[in-house]
């Protein structure tokens, strides 16, 4: 009773979307948590847990894909999409509304241009489009041949246009990826050429990894903001290792770095409030389970940034670094672990008449 359900359609704008018209959504609020995508990477790592824990699992997810779709926007296609609409919304106005939305067109360069496919660029509208859009053409589909082709366990795991499959066997991800491109083509979409994966994950991995393919460790996967890695505990057990990407961390210094500069001349208070609004806000997202070197070198960086920038400021600058600390331990917060372990959070959270189950 306490495993996690194998289908995951994020897809909650949508539930919100038809409860709206008075639609009889019981089926779809069984299959669609409202989740963020902090909840999602908490998901991923739970459901890959309780795969690999040794009292429950007789097999594990030993192979990994990482899709993403390319140019959702641009490629969706009108009839379909309307289909789709009115497989849920008979209201001839909002089915009318919509087909208005996706006719719009664009301007570039104060030049209007009719859109014949995708969906408006920019428009409100357009991530709940997509997620329905993909809803009838990856999540149903995908759960019809989960049962019908599959070998073993398969699991998925998708925000937005961004999703990750896991399989127990190598046969049915090659066979898997074959057929989801046929899907996909048939529906006017296609896959990320180069962000289209297979990799092995798992308890075994590592050993596989030396064994079949001649490398030291097995490759790791990115999915919302996280590099998901194959790692063990003190006491040799497997775990699944999330730590922030690199470029994301990177991007987010140049970003704090580059506003420092505007910033200069403003006053040690204002900074120092601005600066702990930064950090307050990267460690509601970041400061997860595993991920201390990451937000711990963030403030470190931000620190040292922030030391410069008032030293900058004059050339009779007097600052010294004894003093900075000073002024950081003031301002910044300190580097914590906010949220919990992924399998509290996720239990806790599907316990009692959660629709989750």
């Amino acid at each position: 009773a306490d495993r996690a359900p194998k289908d995951w359609d994020i897809d909650g704008m949508v539930v919100y979307f038809l409860d709206k018209f008075n639609f009889d959504i019981s089926v779809l609020k069984s299959q669609i948590p409202d989740l963020g995508p902090e909840e999602l990477v908490t998901m991923v790592y739970a459901r890959l847990k309780e795969i690999y824990a040794e009292k429950e699992a007789k097999f594990g997810i030993e192979q990994i894909r990482r899709l993403e779709r390319m140019f959702l926007l641009h490629t969706i296609d009108h009839k379909w999409i309307e289909k789709f609409i009115e497989h849920r919304i008979a209201d001839k106005r909002i089915l009318r509304l919509v087909k208005k939305w996706l006719k719009a067109g664009v301007i570039e360069e104060g030049h209007w241009r009719a859109s014949e496919e995708g969906a408006p660029q920019g428009a409100s509208i357009s991530p709940l489009l997509s997620n329905i859009y993909l809803h009838y053409v990856l999540d149903l589909w995908i759960n019809q041949w989960r049962k019908r082709n599959a070998q073993g366990d398969v699991v998925i795991v998708r925000w937005a246009d961004d999703f990750v499959v896991g399989f127990q066997y190598q046969y049915d991800a090659k066979r898997f990826l074959t057929e989801l491109g046929e899907r996909f083509r048939k529906f006017s979409l296609e896959l990320h050429p180069e962000k289209t994966r297979l990799i092995r994950f798992g308890r075994y991995a590592r050993r596989d990894c030396q064994r079949y393919d001649g490398k030291k460790k097995p490759e790791t996967f990115n999915f919302l903001g996280f590099t998901h890695c194959c790692d063990v505990k003190r006491n040799g057990k497997f775990k699944v290792m999330r730590k922030t990407m690199g470029k994301r961390f990177t991007a987010k210094i140049h970003a704090v770095k580059e506003e420092l500069r505007i910033r200069m001349h403003q006053s040690v208070k204002e900074q120092g409030k601005w600066l702990r609004s930064v950090l307050l806000g990267y460690f509601a997202y970041h400061a997860i389970p595993g991920n201390w070197g990451r937000i711990g070198g963030f403030r470190t960086q931000v620190g040292r940034m922030w030391y410069r920038t008032l030293r900058r400021r004059s050339q009779k600058a007097t600052i010294t670094w004894a003093k900075m600390a000073g002024i950081i331990k003031q301002w910044l917060p300190p580097a914590r672990i906010l949220h919990k372990w992924p399998e509290e959070r996720f239990l806790a959270r599907t316990q009692g008449k959660s629709p989750v189950r």
